[in-house]
Parts: C-alpha cells; structure tokens; sequence
C-alpha cells in the first residue's frame, strides 16, 4: 500500500460526515493511530479531516492551504476539457487530468497537488466537490483557512470546457467559476483500510 499504509485495522462507522455534524469533531471509532478526532493533528503533522465519502479509509489534509493561488487551467482563456467531471473522487480526477501531455501548464492548481510531497507523503491530490464540502464541514475544526470575506477554494470537478467548481469557504456555496480565476487551494490525501483500494 502506497505512502502511509495502514498497519492496524480500523472499523468504518460512518459512510462521510454530514452538514449538520458539521460543528462537531466526531471520534473515529476503532480508528487505532495517533489522531483520533477531526482536527487532529497527526504526528506525521497532517490534519486528520474525517471519512472518505465512500468509507473507504480517512481523509487527511495539509496544515495550511498552498502558499498562492492558482487558476484550475492553465491560466488561459482557452477552452478545456479534461474530463474530471467526479463530483467524489478528486483522485480520480487527477488522474484524468495528469493524463494530459500538458499536465503542467493544463491544470496549475491539481498539478501543485500532485506536485507536493510533504509531511512524509506524495499521493496528495485536489479533493473534488464533495470532499472539498468535507473540509468545508470541519473548517473550524482543521484550522489555517484563509478567513477573508469571499474566499474561495478549487475542487478538481470540472463543469464545462470554461468553468470548473469552487467553494466560498465563508457561506459554503459552491459555484462555477472560470477556470482562468487564481484561487486558493488546500491538497488532500486519502487512507485506506487495509481491505480496500482506494
């Protein structure tokens, strides 16, 4: 298993985290490291941020959002499309996007992602709409959001060939946004249970 497999099992009680437990750190039962609620910081120094929408493992996240922001594209106003249309699964989402020849300059937002190697590990990925929701959920839990009136983040969902998802991370509207715009940006890495692939 890549980058931080699991060596103790740990049992699912939850399939994601629902907006109105949203205020709460739940506990993570039967999970066996050394994090143990949603917003706790990891001796590897990530951030624990809750269950993967599938139940297949744990989200975890960097401490701070990327240093600048960056537009989902290239920074063009060119018409793209890359097919990263899961609104659950950013992985796979970047996969669909690092396909591309131009990975670099197509995609500078999941491309500083998939770039990052930090805190011990290298499979971090841009989350998609649904896990970016996950962290919205637990913002004041996971802490280092960027708190500015307007602030919006990437998902890695793309909508059309101009416009791809983001959310205000003050009112948690999630909205179209074209790919050109700088934004901000907060990597995630998923966990699996030794049973499942992610």
């Amino acid at each position: 298993m890549k980058n931080g497999a699991l060596s103790c099992f740990f049992i699912v009680a939850a399939v994601g985290i629902a907006a109105d437990e949203a205020r709460s750190a739940p506990t993570l039962v039967g999970w066996q490291r050394d994090c143990a609620q949603v917003g706790d910081r990891c001796a590897d120094g990530t951030v624990l941020a809750g269950y993967s929408r599938e139940g297949k493992g744990l989200v975890f996240t960097t401490p701070n959002d990327a240093p600048s922001l960056f537009p989902w594209n290239a920074g063009d106003r060119k018409f793209s499309v890359a097919g990263a249309q899961s609104e659950r699964d950013g992985k796979l989402n970047s996969e669909l996007l690092s396909l591309s020849s131009r990975r670099r300059s197509f995609s500078q937002a999941a491309n500083y992602c998939a770039s990052l190697t930090a805190h011990g590990h290298n499979d971090w990925y841009l989350p998609a709409r649904d896990e970016l929701t996950l962290l919205f959920n637990h913002r004041e839990q996971i802490r280092g959001f960027n708190g500015e009136i307007g602030t919006k983040y990437w998902s890695s969902s793309e909508y059309t060939p101009i416009f791809s998802w983001s959310q205000n991370f003050n009112t948690g509207l999630q909205d179209q946004e074209v790919k050109s715009t700088a934004l901000r940006v907060r990597c995630i890495r998923v966990e699996a249970r030794p049973d499942q692939n992610i």
